[in-house]
């Protein structure tokens, strides 16, 4: 597909056609969801064949067919309530379960998702946080942390940088 607007007027197309058979919005959503879902496994095949390796997608539905067809997910998190609350949320659609009594029930081994906390400066707090997040979801032992030209890479400055000097401490080690 040339680009994600395709995509969205095809979802568009087959959510209007879906919502015409006086179908509940559930029923409807799951309906285009794996519309999308066949979709997304023809442009895999076509990657597959052809120079690309990969393909984007980035629309709601194709997110959620990803979500299905993927084995495994990693989920990278910033250790703050907000993403607490967020990864609470991806666990429940990747796992496929309404509620977190639901999603406590599966083993840590046996769900298709490990969390990767990021952008780790060092505090305490953040330490604490996905010490919590670890009661719940499974994290993966790696840890990012924060490169601060990556977090500033938007900020002005006046003077001009070389790539060397913007992102000094993003760049691999020359030893």
């Amino acid at each position: 597909m040339p680009g994600s607007q395709q995509l969205e007027d095809i979802q568009g197309e087959l959510y209007s056609q879906a919502i015409k058979k006086d179908l509940h919005a559930d029923a409807v959503a799951l309906l285009v969801r794996s519309r999308v879902k066949r979709l997304t496994c023809a442009i895999s095949a076509w990657t597959a064949i052809s120079s690309f390796s990969t393909a984007h997608l980035d629309s709601r539905f194709a997110a959620h067919a990803a979500l299905d067809m993927a084995d495994h997910i990693v989920v990278p998190f910033r250790p703050d309530f907000v993403s607490q609350f967020a990864l609470d949320r991806v666990a429940l659609l990747i796992e496929r379960v309404e509620n977190a009594e639901q999603l406590a029930s599966i083993p840590f081994a046996e769900r298709r998702y490990a969390c990767l906390p990021n952008c780790l400066t060092g505090a305490g707090h953040e330490r604490l946080l996905i010490e919590q997040i670890a009661l719940d979801h499974p994290l993966l032992t790696t840890r990012l942390p924060v490169l601060d030209s990556i977090a500033r890479a938007f900020d002005w400055d006046e003077g001009k940088k070389t790539m060397e000097q913007k992102y000094a401490d993003a760049l691999p080690s020359s030893a």
